[in-house]
């Protein structure tokens, strides 16, 4: 819970420097976890354990924001990013939410007012969406 409350400090971010210093803290632990993954499929072998649900909704909600915004925050760990597309592929964060959970996070951390949010619509023009059926220039999208 320590590492999702920086995460989501990070993500809020107002203005690029403050992306910077708290993407910094997240980055150390991202090394931290980065160091002790192996060549697996998962943290501790090819079974999904207890490690991996506890890193999943970080791993989440940053899945989320490079979709959405082009910005990866665990692009330097390189088995990190593998854990994520494997948990990803599992299908477990979806069914671990609310229906609504992406629109919820996108309005709340991609809004206008956040550098992230910013990026999203540089990325996916007025809406901000990577959301085929907001790529439309209906603007009711957007809510």
């Amino acid at each position: 819970s320590k590492n999702y409350l920086v995460q989501c400090s990070a993500q809020r971010s107002a203005s690029q420097e403050q992306l910077e210093e708290r993407g910094t803290k997240l980055s150390t632990a991202f090394a931290k976890i980065e160091r002790r993954l192996g060549d697996t499929t998962y943290a501790n072998g090819d079974q999904l354990g207890m490690i991996d649900i506890a890193w999943l909704p970080l791993l989440h909600r940053a899945d989320i924001i490079e979709r959405e915004s082009g910005f990866d925050f665990i692009a330097d760990f390189p088995k990190l990013k593998q854990l994520q597309i494997n948990l990803m592929a599992t299908g477990i964060a979806e069914k671990s939410v609310p229906a609504d959970f992406e629109e919820r996070f996108y309005a709340f951390y991609l809004a206008e007012s956040t550098v992230l949010g910013k990026l999203a619509r540089e990325q996916n023009g007025a809406c901000g969406r990577s959301d085929p059926e907001c790529a439309v220039e209906d603007m009711a999208c957007c809510a």
